[in-house]
């Protein structure tokens, strides 16, 4: 079997290193806890619900945490603050 592999191309890379992907389980399963990690850091479970009660509203959440609507949408179906 041959392993998938993505070569990320980026214009700022500095041509010494290529970046590459495997795209397999283990891989996935360390991005997942690694963006887990960083969704707590940046919007901690306390902040992001009292942020919630008072604004009631995604994309005002977003700013106040400086995140992406998208990343805000998943933090609060994360701590199961939408419907």
């Amino acid at each position: 079997d041959k392993e998938e592999i993505l070569i990320d191309d980026e214009s700022f890379q500095d041509n010494l290193n290529t970046l590459f992907r495997i795209d397999d389980a283990q891989t996935t399963k360390i991005e997942t806890e690694a963006n887990r990690f960083a969704a707590s850091l940046i919007m901690p479970k306390s902040l992001v619900i009292n942020a919630w009660n008072e604004l009631k509203n995604i994309e005002a959440c977003a700013n106040a945490f400086n995140v992406s609507v998208v990343a805000m949408s998943i933090r609060l179906e994360k701590l199961k603050l939408l419907n």
